[in-house]
């Protein structure tokens, strides 16, 4: 399930295009090393946040996803919502059902190894 980006979310984000344009601007060199040291530490964070979160309630809501994980890692809803969509691609460890996050059940055992 993708989760859609609304036009406003990208306006208030300042995101103009999805292909490394920002307000019209293509990003500096210092700006994207900059994104990509953020994103290193952050979504670690999120993922982790995600996870312990499931492993304690078994579901998480999708909204709950997004916005607890955002004010809990110190990131946009936005990125929160990049994060959650990579978890639950086919090749992610979780699943959307009826609008709530959970772990796939192949995972479970790779899970009860110690693994993420």
């Amino acid at each position: 399930m993708i989760i859609p980006l609304r036009e406003s979310e990208r306006d208030r984000e300042g995101l103009a295009r999805v292909d490394g344009e920002r307000s019209g601007n293509l990003l500096s060199q210092q700006d994207a090393s900059w994104e990509a040291r953020v994103n290193r530490e952050r979504e670690p964070a999120y993922r982790s946040w995600l996870m312990l979160r499931l492993l304690e309630e078994g579901f998480v809501s999708v909204r709950e996803a997004i916005y607890s994980g955002a004010e809990r890692c110190e990131i946009s809803p936005l990125t929160s919502r990049r994060y959650l969509q990579k978890m639950v691609s086919p090749s992610g460890p979780c699943a959307i059902v009826d609008n709530r996050v959970v772990v796939k059940p192949e995972h479970w055992a790779h899970l009860s190894q110690g693994g993420e």
